[in-house]
């Protein structure tokens, strides 16, 4: 919702008369002819001091003349209350900035809003066919849509009471920042952390045949089974990230280094009670977490009284239903994080080579690098990616001082710094975006 343009040209105007009313040659001409006059009748020592005034006063309108024209120039490029974010990390998930969304996703949950689309059970009823589809789910499996993945947790908690959880303290993260056993933890729960930081062993499960192991992966390490074989306890997961398709996700195979990314299909076909997934990122809905697992247990969740606190609204459905019907019926634009993932190296390197050229149309003195560091689905996790990026130096700059100055003036722009140099990595940014980079950096 972008600010109306009285509002900004108010504020401009506000700050420009304040530095005007400071500007004035009268006012300044009578208060240097005053401070000369006084300046004779007083000691040297006060007349230094009325100099020392006048040289602040001076650096006072100047600083007042910048901050209106700063001011001037960010109200024009920045009007509204939310930005389109480049991310250009090479995190897709970093936290400054919500994961990509294609426009036809974000238009369903603007339609829904607005009542141009049929928003009663059969739109549930249309999410859960294509999640069935794009999951293999079977005739004993179900879905329910939580609002976000803290939302899912505290709503999976109310099944608890009847079968205590068993959280490993090695595998618990955070999620909207609060870590995975509080959420899991809540006020209808009955859960028990075991294990210490680093893994857990059989011990821990004794005497708790019927409670059910949360496995979780943050995306710091897969989930493992070497402690505790997947059929001698019941057990579910709850994924940092993931993706909908069992048997291998097509989209993904072969695309990421150090490790898969866990498929909500091939938990539940390893015996999986349910799976916790984000509806964002890789899945390309809008924020919202998915529980996927047998009916049975979805029906305690859903049934809870305390499940419409929970649940995803009108218009989150029918973003998640656009996103899963172009996942299901394999659309190249189904998800905007997935066509990212799938860009090519070459794709990247020539993306870099141009923005180089176009970086280096400025009379500054700087040195411009292209390098083949790995980008991330995450920071510092195993998801990684091979991509290119562009490393600027400039003498006498410092890095993240050049950094702060750009988030500054010019927000929606997300870079990173690393090794005393700018890094612009383009594995997430858009490539309509790549001119939006190299306008900030030369403004």
């Amino acid at each position: 919702m972008a600010m109306p343009p009285w509002t900004v040209e108010l504020l401009y105007r506000q700050i420009s008369d304040a530095a005007k009313q400071a500007q004035q040659s009268e006012t300044i001409d009578k208060i240097k002819s005053r401070a000369s006059e006084l300046v004779q009748d007083l000691p040297e020592s006060a007349a230094r001091g009325i100099e020392s005034a006048g040289r602040r006063l001076d650096r006072l309108m100047k600083s007042a003349e910048q901050s209106t024209k700063a001011f001037r120039q960010w109200s024009e490029k920045f009007n509204a209350v939310t930005l389109p974010c480049v991310n250009a990390t090479g995190t897709l998930l970093d936290p400054r900035c919500s994961p990509p969304i294609n426009e036809i996703v974000v238009a369903a949950g603007i339609e829904a809003m607005q009542g141009n689309r049929v928003c009663d059970t059969s739109l549930d009823l249309r999410l859960h066919r294509h999640l069935h589809q794009a999951m293999n789910l079977g005739d004993d499996q179900d879905v329910a849509v939580a609002a976000s993945m803290s939302a899912a947790l505290m709503a999976v908690s109310t099944i608890s009471l009847d079968r205590p959880f068993l959280v490993p303290r090695s595998e618990v993260f955070r999620v909207d920042g609060r870590p995975t056993s509080d959420l899991l933890g809540g006020v209808f729960a009955m859960t028990a952390e075991i294990g210490d930081s680093r893994t857990f062993v059989a011990e821990d499960l004794a005497g708790n045949p019927d409670a059910i192991l949360i496995r979780g992966d943050s995306g710091a390490a897969p989930i493992s089974w070497d402690t505790v074989a997947a059929d001698d306890q019941p057990w579910a997961a709850v994924l940092r990230c993931g993706t909908l398709r069992g048997g291998g996700d097509p989209a993904t195979v072969g695309s990421i280094e150090g490790g898969d990314l866990a498929s909500v299909g091939d938990l539940l076909n390893q015996g999986a009670e349910f799976v916790v997934v984000p509806g964002d990122g890789l899945i390309g809905g809008p924020a919202s977490g998915l529980i996927v697992g047998k009916k049975s247990v979805l029906a305690d969740i859903i049934g809870h009284e305390s499940w419409s606190a929970w649940s995803a609204g009108t218009a989150t459905i029918a973003m998640l239903c656009e996103a899963c019907e172009r996942q299901a019926s394999a659309a190249a634009d189904g998800s905007a994080a997935l066509s990212m993932l799938n860009t090519s190296v070459e794709n990247l390197k020539a993306r870099c080579e141009r923005l180089a050229t176009r970086l280096s149309a400025t009379e500054i003195e700087q040195t411009i690098q292209i390098t083949d560091r790995p980008a991330g689905i995450i920071a510092d996790g195993r998801w990684q990616l091979p991509s290119r990026q562009i490393e600027l130096r400039r003498p006498g700059l410092d890095a993240k001082a050049w950094a702060e100055k750009l988030a500054q003036y010019h927000p929606s722009v997300l870079l990173n710094t690393a090794d005393d140099a700018l890094r612009i990595d383009l594995r997430w940014v858009n490539p309509a975006d790549d001119g939006r980079i190299a306008e900030a950096i030369l403004d």
